[in-house]
C-alpha cells in the first residue's frame, strides 16, 4: 500500500487562464497549478483538476480518491485523486478532489475520443453519446496503431478498461473520458489516456443508510444490472453493455484475458479494503463516513465474487 493519502489545501493555488472553469462534464471544476514549493504527494508547478461534486451527493469527489487508490493497488492506470479544501473569498470552504493531469501540456496534447467518433459516424450525438460503443472504439485503436502505433497494447488497454469499470461500477465511461494523448514529433507513437474521471462509481448515488440492510441478493441484483456508457455497436443505441456480461466476453475472447482476469481476482480485497478504513478518520469538513465506506466494501467484494463465479462458469 502506498502512502497514506492527506487532504490538500489549495486556497491561493494559481488558476488557469485558459481553463478556469473547465468546461467539459456535469460537475464543477476548476484547472489548478500546484505552487512550486514541495507539498508531499503534489508535483511542484502542475496542473490538477479541482473537481466538486453534484450537490445531490455531496460525498460523490470522495469516490475518484478511492477509485485511484484501488485502481493504483491493482495495476491500473489511474491519475492520482487526493481530498482537497478551498477557501473561496467569503470564507466558504469547498471540499473536492484534486486530480492531478495526466499529461504534460507543455510537451503533448490531448484529443477526446469524442472528435474520432463523429468522424466515423455522422450523425454521432456528442451530447448523449447513444452511439458510443465497443466495436468502433476498437476501430480507432486498430486504426491509430496501424498509422501511428499506441505505446501500450491497446487491446490489453481496453481488458483494464472494462475490468476497472466493472469492478468500481462506473457507468459514465462516455466518448469525452477517453482519448489519445499525443507526444511532440510527427513520429511519436500516441498512448490511449488513463482511466481517469471516476466519481460516477462505487455507489455513489445510494444513501448509505437506506441500502444498509439490504440483503446479499438485493445487493447482487443491483451490482447486475450496472451497465457501462459503451454500447456494443452503433445499430443498438439503446442498449448499453452490462458490466459482467462484458466480463463474460473478455473471457471468451482469449486466454490471455482469463490468466490476467483470474490473477486479479486473487487478490484480498478485504485486506486492501482495510487499508483504507483510514480514509474515514481524515477530518474533513466533508468527511467519508464509516457507513458510506461500509457500502463501498461491500460492493467490491461482491462485485469480486460474481466476477470470479464467472471465472468457473
Amino acid at each position: 500500500m502506498a502512502q497514506q493519502i492527506q487532504v490538500i489545501d489549495v486556497t491561493g493555488w494559481f488558476v488557469d487562464d485558459t481553463h478556469g472553469i473547465f468546461p467539459i462534464g456535469a460537475r464543477d471544476k476548476q484547472m489548478l497549478w500546484s505552487p512550486e514549493t514541495a507539498i508531499p504527494g503534489i508535483k511542484p508547478n502542475w496542473p490538477y483538476l479541482f473537481k466538486c461534486s453534484r450537490t445531490a451527493y455531496p460525498d460523490q469527489f470522495w469516490m475518484e480518491c478511492i477509485a485511484y487508490l484501488l485502481g493504483n493497488e491493482l495495476g491500473f492506470d489511474v491519475p492520482k485523486a487526493l481530498p482537497a479544501r478551498m477557501t473561496d473569498a467569503e470564507g466558504h470552504v469547498v471540499c473536492a478532489a484534486l486530480i492531478e493531469w495526466f499529461y504534460n501540456p507543455k510537451t503533448q496534447s490531448f484529443a477526446h475520443a469524442a472528435d474520432y467518433f463523429q468522424n466515423l459516424i455522422d450523425d454521432f450525438d456528442n451530447d448523449k453519446g447513444t452511439k458510443h460503443n465497443l466495436t468502433d472504439l476498437k476501430t480507432i485503436c486498430q486504426e491509430f496503431d496501424s498509422l501511428i502505433g499506441i505505446e501500450q497494447p491497446w487491446q490489453h488497454w481496453l481488458t483494464q478498461l472494462l475490468l476497472f469499470d466493472t469492478l468500481i461500477g462506473n457507468t459514465d465511461r462516455h466518448q469525452e473520458n477517453w482519448g489519445i494523448i499525443f507526444n511532440s514529433g510527427l513520429s511519436s507513437k500516441v498512448l490511449l489516456s488513463p482511466l481517469y474521471d471516476n466519481g460516477t462509481s462505487l455507489g455513489h448515488e445510494r444513501f448509505p443508510a437506506k441500502v444498509a440492510n439490504w440483503p446479499e441478493p438485493r445487493l447482487e441484483s443491483y451490482i447486475q444490472s450496472g451497465e457501462h456508457h459503451l454500447r456494443l455497436d452503433n445499430l443498438n443505441p439503446d442498449n448499453r453493455l452490462n458490466h459482467l456480461e462484458s466480463i463474460r466476453m473478455l473471457l471468451n475472447e482469449s486466454a490471455e484475458n482469463q490468466a490476467y482476469i483470474r490473477q486479479l481476482m486473487q487478490t484480498d480485497f478485504t485486506a486492501l479494503l482495510a487499508k483504507l478504513a483510514y480514509l474515514c478518520e481524515i477530518e474533513l469538513e466533508i468527511p467519508l463516513s464509516k457507513q458510506r465506506f461500509d457500502w463501498i466494501c461491500r460492493l467490491l467484494l461482491c462485485r469480486q465474487k460474481l466476477i470470479c463465479e464467472l471465472l468457473t462458469s
